[in-house]
C-alpha cells in the first residue's frame, strides 16, 4: 500500500494537537502549580512580573511575609520611591527596604503601631486583606456587619470596615461558608487569587489598548493607554502617564493617584473622579460628562479640564492652587483652599472655615466668606470661550449635500463624503455617519476589520506560508491551513502522507510547533487565543490546564467521530471547535479539522473497527483514585480504556480449555511482560485469530515498521515510565527497531520487545490488578490499570517540557468465556495458558493503541502488547 493509514492517523493526530497550539500539556512557569487550584492566577501575574518564585518553584501553599506582599504591591502599582518611613526593622540593607517605604508612602502600609513593622513574619488573612484594600482604593465600610461568620470576632476593628467591603465586593470569602478565619496566616496562592479576582484589566504596556468587561478593577500603570469597553472602577496609581478612556459609560469611580498623571474622558461618563496626586489631572471632551471630582488634600497643582460641550456637576476642592478650566460647563465648585476657576457661569462656594480666593479667567480675585450669602459666588459670568465682535455678517451660500452610501474611512472613524461639488466641509467629524468603528464581532458597518481579526488573519496565512514548506507524496502538501470569513480549516491530504525514509522531514515535528508559536507571539501580542472556551494562550504564555482541556474537546470521541466524517466533494470534516481571540474586541471563529483523499475510506473503516474496543475520557484525579486506587499529580488526566474484542478472547480460552484457568494463570507471578511479548512473537500470522480484520492490521504494522524513522521523531521528543504496585518504575527504551524478517507482525513485536527493555518486560499483569478498592465498580473484575508517566519535551520549538499521566486500562476477563468445542484443550502449565492469552489480548488491541491520538501511540501499544 503506497500511503498507509497509520501515517495518517499519526499525522493527524499531529495536526489535531497543533490546532490548539500544542501537544497537550504546556509546562507551568513554576514546577509546582501544575493543576493548583491558584495556577492561571499565579501563570497570569508571573507573566507580568509581578510575582516570582525561587530556584523554579512557586510554593503556592507556603505562608506570605508582609515583606513579600509589600513588594508584589508596589510593583503591581510601580509605586515611586518614598523615603525611610522610620520602622525601626526596616533597615537599609534589607532587600525589601525600599518597597516596604513605598507602600507605607502610599498609605497601604501603616506597622503595628510601636514604631516595627514585622516584614519577615507571616502575614495575617486579616492584614493581607486591609493592604490589598488599600492598595486598590477599595474604601472600608463604615458600620461592617460580619455576623454571618461564627469567628466575626476575631477580626480586629481596624480590618472589619476593610474585611466587609472586600467581601461585599465578591473579592474575597471566608475559608469556609460561616468561617473567615482572620488570624491564620494567608497562603501566596490565596494572595494571587485575591488580586485575580479584584482586577479585571491589567494595563501595563505603553501604547496599549485595553478593552475593559465591567467585572472589576481596572488598573493602568502604563503611559498613552487607550481603555475602551466597559468600566467599573479605574485605578491610575502611577506617576507621570497619561491615559484615555473612549466611549465608556457610567463609570463608577475613577482614581489617579499618581503624580502628574492625567486622564482623559472622550466620550465617556463617570459618576466620580478622585485626584490625588501631586498636578494630577482629569480632562473631559467629546460629550464626556461627570457627575462629580473629588480633589484630595495630596493633589496640591490639580486641575479639572472641561472641553467644549462637556459638563461637571460638581468640584470638590480641598488641595492648594488647584485650577478648574475649559470652555465646557462646571455647574458648582466647592472649596475649602484658594482655587482658579476659569469656567463660564460657575458657582464657587466656601466650604471651609476660613476665607478663601478664587481667582477667575482674568486674573481676578474673589474673596469668599464662610457663612450667609458672603460664602459663594459665580465667576465668569457671561464670558465666552472666544471673543471678538463688531461689523455685519453674511451669511455663506446655502450647499445641500449628497452623501456618498459607501463609506470612507481612517483607523479609528468612519463616515460619508459628500459628492456634490462645492461642499467646504474639511473635517471629517463635520461629515455624515462620522463615528468611531464599533466591531460586531470584528468587523465594522463601513468593512473596516479590528486588529483582532487582522492579527488572526495573519497569524493563519503565516502558519499556511509554513505548512506549504512541508511537501509529502508527489510534492504535494501535506497540510493546508485556509480561512473563509470567520471559517478556517486545516486540511490533512491523505494521498500525500509517505511511507519510507522520506517521510516527514525533520521540520514536521519541530516546524509545525515552532511556527504556530512564531505567529502566535508574532500577530497576537497581548491578545488571548480561546479554543472550546478555555483561553489556552495569552500574551505569549500558554495556560496548561485549559491548554490540556482543550485538547481533550477536541481528541474526545476521536475513533468514532472518524469513523462517521461526513464527506462533501471529497472532503471529509473530522470535528470543528469554536474558538476566539480577545484584546480590545472580540472575534470569534471557527476552526475545522478535515481530512481529503482515497485513502479516507480506509481510514474511516479501521477507525470504526477501533472504535468499538476504545474508550478515551478525562478524569479529575479524586475519581481516577476512587475507581483504579491509582494516584496522579495532575488535577485531570486522560484515561484509555480498552475492551479485548470477544473472537480474541475465546480463541485463547478454548485453546487452553477453561476461562478460570486463563485468568489464573495470567494473574500469576509467574507470567512477566517480557514472556508475553516472546509467546506472542511465535505467532506467524495474524489471520487465524483476526479473520477479516488481519490484512487491515498487518498493513497498519507495515506502515509503522516502514516509517520507522517517523516513529522515532516523535518518541525522541518523549521518555514514558510505568510505576507498577509494589515493584520498581521503569522507564521505556524511546527507540522503535523493528525486525527485517518481512514479516509485518513480527518485525513490529521484535521493535516492541527492544523498546520494552528488561525494566518493563519484567513487571508481571498482576502488578496492575484492580483489587481492593472500595466501592469501586472495576475493583476485582479482571481490569488492570496501567499509569504511564509521560514527559514531553519541545524546549526548542515551544518553549516548554511538560509531564503528564495517561492511564491505560484494559478489560482482561477470560471468565466469562467457556470453550466452544474442538480447539478447547485444557492446559496443564503456564506457558500452555499464556500462549493462549498472548494472541488473544494483543492482536487487535496492538492497532488500537497505535491509533491513539495522543502522541504517546508507541507507548500505548508496548502497554496492550504486554497484556
Amino acid at each position: 500500500m503506497k500511503r498507509k493509514i497509520l501515517s495518517l492517523i499519526l499525522v493527524f493526530a499531529m495536526t489535531v494537537s497543533l490546532l490548539t497550539v500544542g501537544t497537550g500539556a504546556v509546562e507551568p512557569t513554576y514546577g509546582d502549580t501544575a493543576g493548583h487550584w491558584a495556577e492561571s492566577s499565579i501563570e497570569r501575574w508571573s507573566g507580568h512580573g509581578i510575582i516570582q518564585g525561587s530556584n523554579g518553584l512557586f510554593d503556592p501553599n507556603g505562608q506570605l511575609t508582609c515583606a513579600q506582599l509589600a513588594t508584589i504591591l508596589a510593583k503591581l502599582l510601580k509605586l515611586p520611591v518614598a523615603k525611610d518611613a522610620g520602622f525601626t526593622d526596616n533597615t537599609a540593607d534589607a532587600w525589601y527596604y525600599d518597597a516596604i517605604n513605598r507602600c507605607a508612602a502610599a498609605g497601604i502600609l501603616n506597622g503595628n503601631g510601636d514604631g516595627t513593622v514585622t516584614p519577615e513574619a507571616p502575614i495575617t488573612r486579616e492584614r493581607a486583606m486591609v493592604m490589598l484594600a488599600r492598595a486598590l482604593g477599595i474604601e472600608p465600610i463604615r458600620k461592617p456587619d460580619l455576623t454571618k461568620y461564627t469567628d466575626a470576632a476575631q477580626v480586629s476593628a481596624y480590618a472589619q470596615g476593610y474585611v466587609a467591603a472586600l467581601i461585599e465586593a465578591g473579592i474575597v470569602g471566608g475559608v469556609t461558608a460561616d468561617e473567615l478565619a482572620p488570624q491564620d496566616n494567608i497562603t501566596r496562592a490565596s494572595t494571587v487569587t485575591i488580586l485575580d479576582r479584584a482586577i479585571d484589566t491589567y494595563a501595563d504596556e505603553a501604547g496599549a489598548t485595553v478593552k475593559a468587561d465591567g467585572k472589576g478593577i481596572v488598573l493602568v500603570v502604563a503611559d498613552d493607554v487607550t481603555v475602551t469597553g466597559s468600566v467599573d472602577k479605574l485605578l491610575v496609581p502611577a506617576n507621570d502617564i497619561e491615559v484615555t478612556v473612549k466611549g465608556s459609560k457610567n463609570i463608577d469611580d475613577i482614581t489617579v493617584s499618581g503624580d502628574n498623571s492625567k486622564v482623559i474622558l472622550d466620550n465617556a461618563s463617570a459618576d466620580n473622579v478622585t485626584l490625588d496626586g501631586e498636578k494630577c489631572a482629569v480632562e473631559t471632551k467629546n460629550g464626556a460628562k461627570i457627575d462629580n471630582v473629588i480633589v484630595t488634600e495630596n493633589a496640591p497643582g490639580a486641575t479639572v479640564d472641561v472641553g467644549s460641550g462637556t459638563i461637571v456637576g460638581n468640584v470638590e476642592n480641598h488641595a492648594e492652587d488647584a485650577t478648574v478650566t475649559g470652555s465646557g460647563t462646571v455647574k458648582k465648585v466647592e472649596s475649602d483652599k484658594d482655587i482658579t476657576v476659569k469656567t463660564k457661569d460657575t458657582d464657587v462656594k466656601n466650604i471651609g472655615d476660613e476665607k478663601i480666593t478664587v481667582t477667575d479667567k482674568s486674573g481676578k480675585d474673589t474673596t469668599i466668606g464662610t457663612t450667609g450669602s458672603g460664602s459663594s459666588t459665580t465667576v465668569n459670568k457671561g464670558t465666552t470661550s472666544s471673543g471678538g465682535g463688531g461689523g455685519s455678517y453674511t451669511p455663506p451660500a446655502q450647499h445641500t449635500h449628497a452623501w456618498a452610501t459607501a463609506w470612507s474611512h481612517n483607523e479609528t472613524h468612519h463616515w460619508h463624503e459628500c459628492t456634490k461639488a462645492g461642499c467646504t466641509v474639511s473635517s471629517n467629524a463635520d461629515k455624515n455617519g462620522y463615528a468611531e468603528h464599533t466591531f460586531t464581532n470584528g468587523v465594522c458597518v463601513c468593512g473596516v476589520k479590528s486588529p483582532e481579526v487582522k492579527a488572526t488573519e495573519d497569524a493563519w496565512d503565516a502558519l499556511n506560508t509554513k505548512l506549504a514548506e512541508i511537501k509529502g507524496n508527489n510534492d504535494a502538501a501535506l497540510v493546508t491551513a485556509a480561512r473563509n470569513g470567520t471559517a478556517y480549516t486545516l486540511l490533512l491530504d491523505v494521498d500525500a502522507i509517505q511511507s519510507g525514509t522520506a517521510a516527514f522531514e525533520d521540520n514536521f515535528l519541530s516546524g509545525l510547533a515552532t511556527n504556530l508559536k512564531a505567529a502566535l507571539d508574532s500577530s497576537f501580542g497581548s491578545y488571548t487565543l480561546s479554543v472550546d472556551n478555555q483561553d489556552v494562550y495569552t500574551s505569549g504564555t500558554f495556560n496548561n490546564t485549559n491548554l490540556k482541556n482543550a485538547l481533550f474537546s477536541v481528541a474526545d470521541g476521536f475513533f468514532y467521530t472518524l469513523s462517521n466524517m461526513n464527506g462533501a466533494d471529497g472532503v471529509y470534516t473530522y470535528k470543528t471547535v469554536d474558538a476566539k481571540v480577545t484584546g480590545t474586541n472580540a472575534y470569534s471563529f471557527t476552526i475545522a479539522v478535515q481530512l481529503k483523499g482515497e485513502d479516507v475510506s480506509k481510514v474511516k473503516s479501521l477507525a470504526g473497527t477501533l472504535a468499538d474496543h476504545l474508550q478515551m475520557e478525562m478524569l479529575d484525579s479524586d475519581t481516577i483514585n476512587n475507581r483504579y486506587g491509582i494516584t496522579v499529580n495532575e488535577s485531570k488526566a486522560i484515561v484509555v480504556t480498552m475492551e479485548m474484542p470477544d473472537k480474541l478472547m475465546q480463541a485463547g480460552v478454548d485453546k487452553i480449555g477453561s476461562g478460570e484457568n486463563a485468568q489464573k494463570a495470567f494473574d500469576g507471578d509467574g507470567v512477566t511482560v517480557s514472556a508475553l511479548l516472546g509467546i506472542m512473537n511465535s505467532i506467524d500470522s495474524l489471520d487465524g485469530v483476526l479473520g477479516n480484520n488481519a490484512s487491515d492490521v498487518n498493513s497498519v504494522l507495515t506502515t509503522v515498521n516502514s516509517n520507522a524513522n517517523v516513529v522515532n521523531k516523535v518518541l525522541s521528543k518523549m521518555t514514558a515510565k510505568v510505576a507498577p504496585k509494589n515493584g520498581t518504575p521503569a522507564n521505556f527504551v524511546m527507540t522503535f527497531t523493528p525486525g527485517n524478517a518481512n514479516n509485518a507482525w513480527k518485525d513490529f513485536l521484535t521493535g516492541v520487545i527492544r523498546m520494552v527493555g528488561d525494566g518493563v518486560g519484567a513487571m508481571r499483569p498482576n502488578q496492575f490488578k484492580v483489587v481492593g478498592v472500595a466501592g469501586s465498580e472495576f475493583s476485582d473484575r479482571n481490569y488492570y490499570a496501567v499509569p504511564v508517566t509521560v514527559t514531553i519535551d519541545l524546549e526548542r520549538s515551544m518553549g516548554f517540557q511538560a509531564t503528564e499521566t495517561v492511564v491505560v486500562v484494559m478489560h482482561i476477563d477470560f471468565s466469562r468465556y467457556d470453550t466452544s468445542n474442538t480447539q478447547g484443550q485444557s492446559a496443564q502449565s503456564g506457558n500452555d495458558l499464556s500462549e493462549s492469552n498472548a494472541p488473544e489480548a494483543e492482536g487487535n488491541v496492538n492497532p488500537v493503541a497505535n491509533s491513539v491520538a495522543e502522541g504517546s501511540d508507541v507507548k500505548n501499544s508496548v502497554e496492550d502488547l504486554a497484556k
